[in-house]
């Protein structure tokens, strides 16, 4: 029984956002409350909730899957005397074959394109869904440049962006079954709804750098 209470107790920590993820919530919530506070529509419950899921899910895989690096684990490197910019490079596709952690960067990844056409009609393009998938694995590829045990991997941005148009075509059979045009309003009043995934990336991003 104590065992069985360990391993929940560690799964509520690993779901459990750090407190300095509080202040990207406000800021976004802020931005959201903005950019709505017009819009009437029914759709914007699903657009503001699926933003804040996506915060939320940006949130954990930075810091627990993809191993964003913190302002901490940088300044701990550089007491070490060791150099904070260790690039391990691969651009050579499928040098390894397809393993268990492509799969995972798939699977990764798909949520995010499923979550962004709900948030803004302007992700049913697959152009944006693509752009943002690219951009964000990109991001998270840079960003290892400055870790010590991680690879930037082209592998690791071809399943990823993968992972993003799979869950882009999920949410369109879904979408178009239930002929239901996801954030409609709020495209035709607000022009910027676009740029929220983008500020969930970054927000996101940012706050576990600082955490």
């Amino acid at each position: 029984m104590t065992q069985q209470i360990g391993y929940w107790e560690s799964i509520v920590d690993i779901l459990t956002l750090k407190p300095v993820f509080l202040i990207g919530l406000l800021i976004l919530a802020s931005f959201l409350f903005w950019l709505t506070r017009k819009n009437k529509d029914s759709s914007k419950l699903i657009n503001i909730l699926s933003a804040l899921l996506l915060f939320y899910y940006m949130s954990f895989t930075f810091f627990n899957v993809f191993g964003v690096p913190t302002i901490r684990e940088l300044n701990r490197i550089s007491g070490f005397g060791e150099s904070i910019f260790n690039p391990n490079i691969n651009l050579i596709p499928f040098i390894d074959g397809i393993n268990a952690g492509y799969i995972l960067n798939i699977l990764c990844f798909i949520p995010i394109g499923f979550l962004c056409p709900l948030i803004s009609n302007k992700y049913r393009k697959f152009s944006y869904s693509l752009l943002l998938g690219f951009g964000t694995s990109l991001l998270i590829e840079i960003s290892q440049l400055f870790t010590i045990a991680r690879a930037t991997d082209i592998d690791d941005l071809i399943s990823n962006v993968l992972g993003m148009i799979l869950g882009y075509f999920l949410i369109e059979v879904i979408l178009r079954m239930i002929n239901h045009s996801s954030n409609k309003i709020l495209d035709k009043t607000y022009g910027f709804s676009w740029m929220i995934p983008v500020l969930v990336v970054f927000i996101a991003f940012a706050n576990t750098f600082f955490s």
